[in-house]
């Protein structure tokens, strides 16, 4: 559950400084050194980029010798089980459901969470993480409408990223260089398979390879990185066959589709409506509520992502998606809307400050942003849905310009 409540909370809406970004990664390499306990906590309903990053992260602390304990709210789905599997594989502690009480960890730290009320932990996690003894640390990569900190400013690296992952590499490239502390702690693969498997997860799942990064220098970051895991990952291989080759390979996994998960994908898509550039699906309460009785909370949200970028594609540039979450959930309308390959070049984000919504985030190419069902009558959701295919036309038809 998100239970953190950090009314203090500083808005994500800059990006670190060169400089500042710097200070703060020697920092937390300082933190793994001087302390001996980990716990990591990621985000509710975890999406790749969470997992990945949690278990890259994970890794991280294991080469340096430290004891990690990584907590999900729920057991990690077909496709991304081989990345438990990494986890348990590498003496890490995994706990899923309800946290045990475990020894009071040197540090927490918080990954790819927007704000602190989405901090996945149950009732014991809420308690170490309101210990003010205990130090708090975060990393992540979501700016903008509600994005706020968890961790003080000296704690908290903030990047502007395609992903969680990448903002780990960022970590890693600048402690490949320090050879004295890799010799210390006797680290003779840094970027070891299983690193470079997560961190290419988190990078390809969150960013879809790179195509929802709108500017030229993040395109450009994302690229080097992607670029050279891929073939560390390919080089790996060679003695292992049977493994994951690459991050083509990646994708194909992340995209792969139980029957059940196959049945919810089509009934998203029977929903679709489609104008020019525009492919959108809005699912009213009933809708929404066959779509949870086909298959679990968390597979129906991932296949909605899939769903929403079909949309995009089989439309040419944007997908929309909107449903109702159960009330057993919250009772939140969701929205999501992201630009195909070729709309790569639309600042969907504009949607988010032109329309004043407040309870969303994400990246330029694909943002979320959600409304409560109490505040939102049957005819506000058609009017919102008008509205928001209407200024995706304005937006479209501005970069047209």
């Amino acid at each position: 559950m998100g239970a953190l409540d950090l009314s203090n909370g500083r808005k994500k809406d800059i990006p670190l400084s060169i400089g500042a970004k710097n200070k703060i990664i020697w920092r937390i390499v300082n933190i793994i050194m001087s302390n001996s306990s980990f716990l990591i906590f990621g985000h509710t309903f975890p999406d790749e980029d969470c997992v990945a990053s949690l278990t890259a992260f994970g890794l991280l602390l294991r080469k340096f010798n430290k004891k990690v304990c990584i907590y999900l709210e729920s057991a990690v789905q077909r496709p991304l089980q081989f990345l438990a599997d990494i986890i348990n594989y590498n003496n890490i502690d995994f706990y899923t459901d309800a946290l045990a009480h475990i020894p009071k960890p040197d540090v927490i730290f918080v990954l790819d969470t927007p704000k602190p009320d989405m901090i996945a932990c149950d009732a014991y996690g809420f308690q170490l993480l309101s210990d003010p003894s205990i130090l708090k640390v975060e990393i992540d990569h979501h700016f903008d409408a509600d994005a706020h900190t968890i961790s003080s400013a000296d704690f908290s690296l903030l990047i502007r990223a395609s992903s969680t992952c990448e903002v780990i590499a960022h970590i890693m490239y600048k402690l490949s260089f320090r050879s004295e502390i890799l010799q210390l702690y006797e680290i003779r693969e840094l970027y070891s398979r299983n690193i470079v498997l997560s961190m290419l997860t988190g990078m390809v799942g969150d960013a879809k390879m790179g195509n929802y990064l709108l500017k030229k220098r993040d395109k450009k970051i994302f690229d080097y990185f992607f670029n050279w895991f891929n073939e560390l990952l390919a080089k790996q291989r060679r003695s292992a066959t049977s493994n994951i080759a690459d991050a083509y390979e990646i994708l194909h996994i992340i995209n792969s589709l139980s029957a059940s998960e196959h049945k919810v994908l089509n009934k998203v898509l029977e929903h679709s409506i489609y104008r020019p550039n525009i492919g959108a699906s809005f699912m009213n309460k009933i809708e929404s509520e066959q779509l949870f009785h086909i298959s679990e909370y968390s597979q129906v949200i991932n296949v909605v992502k899939t769903a929403t970028n079909a949309l995009a594609e089989n439309a040419g540039l944007v997908g929309i998606s909107a449903y109702y979450d159960p009330d057993i959930v919250s009772n939140k309308i969701q929205y999501r809307v992201r630009t195909s390959k070729a709309g790569n070049y639309i600042n969907l984000l504009t949607i988010l400050l032109d329309l004043k919504i407040e309870d969303g985030g994400g990246h330029p190419g694909a943002i979320a942003f959600r409304f409560t069902k109490d505040s939102f009558t049957e005819k506000d959701f058609l009017q919102m849905n008008e509205t928001l295919i209407k200024k995706v036309e304005e937006i479209i038809a501005n970069n047209a310009l």
